[in-house]
């Protein structure tokens, strides 16, 4: 039986968590466990300290907005925490592959993809053979299946776009890269509508997509960094190799491009210009 519990964490601990000055947000530094502040603006980073998190913390999940967090602690146990108030839930249970949030980060999700399961937090875990997951703001879980189909976790079924396929998605629309064309779903009063199917088979290439005001950011299967417009034609190439994905950061455009080197991306400049990060900026 696992058990969901409420911690109150004295609040002092937490006042480097205010983001009082210059801030693009938080790192999880997986080599010294440990999350870190990126201070300043490009040009002038400060790696800070951020608020210490306790003791036996093994991985940690940031979510959209960066203000949560989910972790994952020695012996058993995760813990959704408020970075900013340290108010934290905690929840009996191993520690999943991956973490999936709704864009708003009220939803999490719990993926553990080797062993085929998933599950909703506090909840339990269904069996899920799965490629690719999002989630809603109301908890709807949308799902690129072993072999390739799209779906909700209800059943309904959006087609099959291949298991390689890119997807991404807001409250209003859902993007799909695959099978050689860009698909654009509209959410209606009774679910999911077909708005669009734009043929382009270098959409295939695609392995992420993130949604921006204007545009989409696509990273590719060779590790280049592009630029597209809504229906999928690539507007400006940003990197050419070595970016395997994208990481939203705290503010509002600015992304971490991990790859052999992390970068910083700032998506709404003019100039769309990736910015490395040198190596004293990003770890102790």
């Amino acid at each position: 039986m696992r058990r969901v519990s409420l911690l109150l964490v004295a609040t002092a601990a937490f006042a480097a968590n205010q983001m009082d000055g210059p801030s693009l947000g938080w790192m999880w530094d997986k080599d010294s466990k440990s999350l870190r502040r990126l201070g300043g603006l490009p040009g002038s980073l400060r790696n800070e300290d951020a608020p210490d998190l306790g003791s036996g913390v093994q991985n940690l999940w940031l979510a959209p907005g960066q203000d949560q967090a989910v972790l994952a602690r020695e012996g058993g146990q995760l813990e959704k925490r408020n970075l900013l108030t340290g108010t934290a839930v905690t929840l009996e249970s191993e520690a999943p592959d991956r973490v999936v949030f709704s864009a708003d980060g009220t939803q999490v999700g719990l993926w553990w993809k080797a062993a085929g399961r998933f599950a909703l937090w506090g909840q339990t875990p269904v069996d899920l053979d799965a490629k690719s997951i999002l989630l809603r703001n109301d908890g709807e879980a949308l799902v690129v299946d072993a072999e390739g189909t799209l779906r909700t976790l209800k059943g309904a079924w959006l087609g099959n776009f291949g298991a390689e396929s890119a997807i991404a998605m807001d409250e209003a629309r859902l993007f799909v890269a695959g099978h050689g064309a860009l698909t654009i779903f509209d959410r209606g009063a009774s679910g999911w509508e077909l708005r669009s199917r734009r043929e382009d088979a270098q959409v295939d290439t695609w392995r992420q997509i993130e949604i921006e005001t204007d545009g989409l950011l696509v990273v590719t299967a060779a590790g280049e960094l592009q630029r597209c417009t809504f229906d999928g034609m690539p507007s400006e190439t940003l990197a050419r190799s070595g970016v395997r994905a994208l990481s939203r950061l705290r503010q509002t455009g600015f992304y971490l491009a991990e790859g052999e080197t992390l970068q910083l991306l700032f998506a709404r400049s003019a100039s769309q210009k990736l910015y490395l990060l040198p190596a004293t900026e990003v770890r102790q």
